[in-house]
């Protein structure tokens, strides 16, 4: 967000734990698939939410997700763009940009 020019968009923190409690505190949350929304996932089941990806297109029952921190392991990490099932995703939050 921040070199898009939107660091405002959503809460900073030095956690995934924090970074999820201040949205859940500030942001509009819910379970309706929009562009632009954050996508909050499971990576490592039966967890819960541990994992947030930006949602950057929706195809039926399917959404395309933009994910950092991410990759083939062993220490290899970055960015990468994935398609999921739209009902994998456990909640949504929604930025005002």
């Amino acid at each position: 967000f921040a070199a898009s020019g939107h660091r405002s968009a959503v809460p900073q923190a030095t956690s995934y734990t924090k970074f999820r409690a201040e949205v859940r505190r500030t942001m509009p949350t819910g379970r309706t698939l929009q562009v632009g929304a954050l996508a909050f996932l499971d990576t490592r089941p039966p967890a819960d939410d541990n994992h947030v990806a930006l949602v950057v297109a929706r195809k039926g029952k399917n959404v395309t997700i933009i994910e950092g921190n991410m990759g083939a392991g062993r220490g290899k990490r970055g960015v990468v763009t994935r398609t999921i099932r739209a009902s994998s995703v456990i909640f949504y939050a929604y930025p005002s940009y």
